[in-house]
């Protein structure tokens, strides 16, 4: 009789999932975009941002919240119609995942 063993499973973790976001900015003026309101994780796991990428018509400052505070620059020598940058999120058990915002400027 070899006994018997409980099968208690695999336990599988499900990555975050980072969901694309849209802004709208007039030339030269800032917009506050909280990326972090449309992602999430099905299993329940908080998650962060580990990196994201910078625009190239306007500077980015990530808040404390989560958010990034996008800032057009309205000396560039180019008028960019639209800007973009992605970000990084994880639930720090092995898998990221990216998302893209596009910003629309006015």
């Amino acid at each position: 009789d070899r006994g018997s063993r409980p099968d208690i499973g695999a336990y599988e973790n499900a990555p975050a999932i980072a969901q694309s976001d849209t802004a709208r900015v007039r030339r030269g003026g800032s917009v506050t975009i909280p990326v972090l309101a449309n992602d999430y994780d099905t299993d329940g796991d908080s998650f962060t941002i580990v990196s994201y990428s910078n625009p190239l018509g306007g500077t980015l400052t990530q808040n404390s919240d989560g958010s990034f505070t996008y800032r057009h620059r309205s000396s560039l020598p180019f008028a960019l119609p639209r800007d973009t940058f992605t970000y990084t999120i994880t639930d720090g058990k092995g898998e990221t995942k990216t998302a893209t915002v596009q910003i629309s400027v006015a």
